[in-house]
Parts: structure tokens; C-alpha cells; sequence
């Protein structure tokens, strides 16, 4: 398992490839950030709806909200998958000296052959 560092001059980002965040280290004291095994992800994705059958079984037709459960990190940009979604979103990622920021560049989409 290979986890993702994002880090800049403040802090040390750490990310599991589960897409939970592990770790949010201030560099300056050394101090942890963040609650050790709190199970947050990274990223969520809403639908307003489910938008296959399949997955109107499992969840009602409403607002829903998908964890995500997978991510890589790949030329500068994290691509990330969600629980029970064919889709993954990615991410441009920007490393500043004081800020790390998070842009949605698209949405990979798999075709459906039947």
C-alpha cells in the first residue's frame, strides 16, 4: 500500500490509498492535527439522484453521497474513486508555499458496452 504525501512548507499531508486522510502534520512543532483513525475521507461526490438501476435498489431515488474509497496520485493531479460509482473524479493539485489547493478537472466516465 502506497500512501500520498502532499507537502509544502507548513504541513505534511498524509492520504492512504483508501482515500482516508491519515495524517496532518505542522512541520514547524511536529504536531499531529488531526484525530488519529477518525475514518474521514479526503473527497465525497453528491448525486441528486442514483443514476442506474442497480444502484436505486440500494439507495433511495434522493440525494445521495458517495465516499471516496480509492486514490492515486499521478503527474501532479489525484484521481479518485468513490464508493459503488463506475466513475472517478481528478483532481488538479497545487502545491504553494503556505497552501495545498484542490480543483475538480473532469470526471472519467467508462463507457457501457453491452
Amino acid at each position: 500500500m502506497h500512501d500520498i504525501y502532499l507537502e509544502n512548507e507548513i504541513f505534511c499531508l498524509t492520504v492512504g490509498e483508501d482515500a482516508e486522510v491519515k495524517s496532518l502534520v505542522l512541520k514547524e512543532t511536529g504536531e499531529e492535527l488531526l484525530e488519529q483513525d477518525a475514518g474521514v475521507s479526503l473527497f465525497s461526490v453528491t448525486q441528486e439522484r442514483p443514476y442506474n438501476n442497480e444502484i436505486k435498489l440500494i439507495h433511495m431515488n434522493k440525494e445521495t453521497t458517495f465516499p471516496a474509497n480509492r486514490a492515486r496520485y499521478e503527474d501532479g493531479k489525484l484521481v479518485i474513486g468513490f464508493d459503488i460509482t463506475p466513475f472517478e473524479a481528478v483532481v488538479d493539485v497545487k502545491i504553494a508555499p503556505t497552501y495545498i489547493a484542490f480543483t475538480l478537472a473532469r470526471f472519467i466516465v467508462p463507457s457501457h458496452r453491452l
